[in-house]
């Protein structure tokens, strides 16, 4: 008699329900203006460097990684919730700890329609959660 091994979806959300979250992530940041895209660029040297994007925060989602422009309060997202405040939508965000002396943290409140930067490693493992293979040298 054959085993049958059985593969499962990501916990609470299935493929394609990723697949659309990053593709609404990729087409906010792909329509950023030049002025502003350039801001980000000149600002953020993971950018520069094409390691990181801008990102909407009601794009964001935990485990997605923010970086500083000055690489001093990088965070990793571990809940966003939506919210209104004065009628406006809002994002509320909450942040990993860093460690003992980290003396924000927390969260923050932001516009949903506010670009933070995200890590391209973070964006990748969120939405491609299976195991990477390493490969080990013979």
């Amino acid at each position: 008699m054959a085993h049958h091994a059985t593969t499962t979806l990501a916990p609470r959300e299935s493929r394609l329900d990723l697949l659309d979250a990053y593709t609404a992530l990729v087409r906010t940041t792909m329509d950023l203006d030049t002025g502003f895209l350039s801001y980000f660029v000149e600002t953020y040297r993971a950018v520069a460097e094409e390691t990181a994007i801008p990102v909407r925060v009601d794009h964001l989602r935990p485990g997605m990684r923010v970086i500083a422009a000055a690489r001093l309060e990088d965070r990793t997202v571990t809940l966003v919730t939506r919210t209104t405040v004065d009628n406006q939508p809002c994002i509320s965000l909450r942040w990993e700890k860093t460690g003992p002396d980290d003396f924000s943290p927390g969260g923050a409140l932001y516009p949903a329609d506010y670009f933070l930067v995200v890590t391209l490693d973070s964006i990748a493992d969120v939405f491609d959660p299976a195991p990477r293979r390493v490969e080990v040298p013979a």
